[in-house]
């Protein structure tokens, strides 16, 4: 697992990326240590273990994952955009630094709509979804990332929405993922001298 991926930035190439769907579940599809951590936290805090009020989302109660938070708003009725409220060290390290900043003027439209999917689909549950998908870096390494997206009811009745994000590389060990290996998706796209090449 990469502790200190926050201070190595990524260069995801998101066409090879936008290939693959993410595995989606509940908080028992936790996967990473973290995460179980993460999970603990929510479940200690939560009425009824689907979300959180405002107030318990509190910086100093979560000093052992902090630099894996996000606390993120969906934007409009139907949604329509996803403006970051703080973005932690972990999600900075792949999507870029977004504190304070709208994820339809920032982020690849591939990835965008992803996010926009996600949330959607939590905030019409109001429930806890764990989704766990693959990011391909240009230098064609392959990673495993682990986003958990939980409703928070704020006074203002925005959408809001805490991520616990995770990632961490796909070496056989922390995770088997044949179908990402073994796609057919992938096969080709990756060049001899190591070189992702862009899907289509």
């Amino acid at each position: 697992m990469l502790s200190h991926i926050d201070l190595v930035p990524s260069d995801p190439d998101w066409d090879v990326t936008a290939l693959y769907e993410a595995q989606i579940s509940g908080l028992e599809g936790c996967r990473s240590d973290s995460a179980k951590i993460f999970q603990k936290w929510f479940l200690d805090r939560s009425e009824d273990g689907r979300c959180l009020s405002r107030a318990q989302v509190r910086p100093a109660d979560m000093k052992d994952f902090l630099s894996h938070i996000s606390l993120v708003e969906l934007i409009g009725d139907p949604p329509r955009d996803v403006f970051i409220r703080v973005h932690g060290g972990h999600p900075s390290a792949i999507y870029g630094e977004l504190t304070n900043k709208s994820a339809s003027e920032k982020v690849p439209p591939i990835v965008f709509q992803r996010w926009l999917k996600a949330l959607s689909a939590v905030h019409m549950i109001q429930n806890p979804m764990c989704f766990v998908a693959p990011i391909i870096l240009t230098d064609a390494s392959i990673f495993i990332s682990e986003h958990i997206l939980v409703p928070v009811r704020s006074a203002d009745s925005a959408a809001l929405f805490l991520g616990f994000h995770e990632i961490w590389p796909d070496d056989g060990e922390a995770v088997t993922w044949p179908r990402l290996k073994n796609s057919h998706a992938l096969h080709g796209q990756i060049r001899p001298d190591g070189v992702v090449k862009a899907a289509g």
